[in-house]
């Protein structure tokens, strides 16, 4: 009868984990006269390794998925608010509504209401200065208006080459000429007279200078009236002045002057503007009903 006995080389249980692991088997026959020859079989540690490797690379590839779906989120998320955000763009552009003719020309009508007047009791006097600067402040406000709406026209009047006849092109030549006249006008003769009385010419001047002596900081701080051993420190005071006071009190008693045909200039060239609206509008509509209008040669009977 042959028995099997398992023991580990290092004398522990065989249920514990060993490196190598010893297979007796003795011959029935020899049992009682040879002695037993043991057998040793190494276990292979590449089980092991591969056991101890599999977590960590699992692990790894979990963590890589895991990476993968976060960027692929933020990608989503980045996407959908570049997207978002061109979607709000476009909506905006389809949306906005430019102004037309008509609402340049009421616009220009309101104005006319808000240009200041003079006043009754001798009109603008030359020593009321915060009067004066106040009445061409109020007069450059609505210049600077008029200006920005007239800027608006050549979108407003827009229209592809192709698409306008012969008489368009001379009707938007005529009605751009008198508005741009217009413009000029406002531009050359009043906002010239307001600059003059509100932005006159002003240089930086070096009006006070102070010098002061310190005692120079000594370790023994000894006191010595030598002047040559004090430091001297120089303190500059700068202030804003107006380069020529005559030229300003001389550009005020000239708005003063002017100021009843400045006011009666820009009323007149806004009413101006008005009527080269109205008269463009209607020659662009009498066009389009003589364009829609058969002619008459094609309307006869061979």
């Amino acid at each position: 009868m042959s028995t099997t006995i398992l023991e580990t080389s290092n004398g522990e249980s065989p249920n514990k984990k060993a490196d190598e692991i010893i297979v007796v088997t003795p011959d029935s026959k020899k049992c009682n006269d040879s002695p037993i020859t043991p057998i040793t079989t190494k276990k292979k540690k590449s089980i092991k390794k591969q056991q101890s490797v599999t977590p960590s690379s699992s692990s790894s590839k979990l963590k890589a998925k895991q990476n993968v779906a976060i960027g692929g989120t933020s990608c989503t998320k980045n996407s959908s608010t570049a997207a978002d955000d061109d979607k709000e763009k476009k909506n905006e552009l389809a949306s906005f509504k430019p102004l037309s003719l008509t609402d340049i020309r009421n616009s220009v009508m309101e104005l006319c209401t808000k240009v200041p007047s003079i006043p009754t009791d001798g009109g603008l006097s030359p020593s009321e200065i915060e009067t004066v600067k106040d009445w061409a402040t109020q007069m450059s406000i609505i210049i600077e208006e008029i200006n920005l709406l007239l800027a608006c026209v050549a979108a407003a009047t827009y229209q592809w080459g192709t698409d306008r006849t012969g008489a368009d092109d001379q009707n938007l030549d005529i009605f751009t000429a008198e508005v741009d006249h217009a413009q000029s006008q406002i531009n050359s003769l009043v906002s010239t007279r307001l600059t003059n009385v509100l932005e006159p010419f002003i240089s930086l001047c070096n009006t006070k200078t102070v010098i002061v002596y310190k005692k120079k900081n000594k370790d023994d701080d000894t006191t010595t009236t030598n002047e040559n051993e004090k430091e001297e420190i120089k303190t500059h005071e700068f202030q804003s002045i107006i380069q020529d006071p005559n030229s300003v009190k001389l550009y005020t008693n000239i708005l003063c002057r002017n100021a009843p045909m400045l006011r009666q200039l820009v009323l007149t060239n806004f009413q101006k503007i008005c009527k080269c609206i109205d008269d463009y509008l209607k020659a662009t509509n009498n066009n389009s009903a003589v364009d829609k209008s058969p002619n008459p040669f094609y309307a006869m009977s061979f």
